[in-house]
């Protein structure tokens, strides 16, 4: 990436279309032990679908198991 071609990635704009959280995701866990490794929106893209996946996982199974008591235990007060 170089300023003067204009192929930079603005890290403020891809926060603000795909969220910090996968930002920082695409940022720390490089696919390659190269020390150039390009840097891509769909990258972001898939992390952040990822992060969605993830993220309506664990609401279903907090939203499944909110009364949920196991058997032969008593419920506490």
């Amino acid at each position: 990436m170089s300023k003067s071609k204009g192929n930079v990635i603005d890290p403020l704009k891809m926060m603000e279309n795909y969220g910090t959280d996968a930002f920082r995701f695409a940022l720390i866990s490089p696919q390659s032990d190269s020390p150039y490794l390009p840097f891509s929106e769909d990258r972001v893209r898939g992390y952040r679908n990822f992060a969605n996946k993830i993220w309506n996982a664990s609401r279903f199974v907090l939203m499944n198991l909110e009364d949920f008591v196991p058997k032969g235990k008593e419920p506490n007060p």
